[in-house]
């Protein structure tokens, strides 16, 4: 009598292993994004911690991180945006930027490829958080997956055809 498995052991084997691995592929790459996304909420944090600073200091917010009272948090470099209007903070694999600067409010916001993070400062000091999914992505449904899984809820009146907005809590 031989030893060994038969062909179709190995086939239902495979088949169960295949199985599994596409139920837990989008649950990975969710907890990937996830991760990634999480290292750019403390940097934003500590940015928009300085536009406080400043607005305190000033009466309106800066529209360059040179003015901040701070070194770039995380170990990231103050360069010149590519397109001569303002300024980045690059990290490995994503940047922050200065957006729609005022005397009243200001945008704070990191992008990179999976995900985009954005505080966004108004009138009487209220800070609104958004998860931001851009639907040009491949995977854009990943990274809805991610914003509704840190508890974003999908602002309508700010989303378009090109940007999903998530308010965070």
């Amino acid at each position: 009598m031989k030893k060994g498995f038969t062909l179709i052991e190995l086939l239902v084997v495979v088949l169960i292993i295949g199985i599994l691995s596409a139920v837990a592929l989008p649950q990975y790459q969710v907890a990937v994004a996830k991760a990634r996304f999480a290292t750019m909420q403390p940097i934003v944090t500590a940015l928009v911690q300085a536009q406080d600073i400043y607005h305190m200091e000033n009466g309106f917010y800066s529209s360059s991180f040179s003015d901040l009272s701070i070194d770039p948090p995380g170990g990231g470099t103050i360069r010149p945006d590519s397109s001569g209007d303002g300024e980045n903070i690059d990290y490995k694999g994503f940047y922050c930027r200065l957006h729609n600067v005022n005397t009243n409010s200001v945008s704070v916001y990191c992008s990179g490829k999976y995900g985009y993070y954005r505080v966004e400062i108004g009138a009487n000091n209220e800070h609104k958080r958004y998860c931001v999914v851009t639907t040009e992505l491949n995977n854009a449904d990943v990274f809805e997956k991610m914003c509704k899984s840190l508890g974003g809820v999908k602002d309508s009146g700010r989303s378009s055809a090109e940007w999903i907005f998530y308010r965070l809590p």
